[in-house]
């Protein structure tokens, strides 16, 4: 199974949203749609079966 790949602004992302910057803003300075920026604020879980 292929591991998906990790955006490389992801880590910026996530230091911004650390530093209190509103993710509408720490999407654009990344370059992402905020959709993808909400879905990064979202921990993920993965379902068994």
């Amino acid at each position: 199974m292929r591991l998906p790949r990790r955006h490389p602004g992801r880590d910026e992302y996530e230091r911004l949203r650390a530093a209190g910057v509103a993710g509408r803003v720490a999407a654009r300075q990344v370059g992402v749609n905020e959709r993808t920026a909400k879905d990064w604020d979202i921990p993920t879980t993965r379902a068994c079966g």
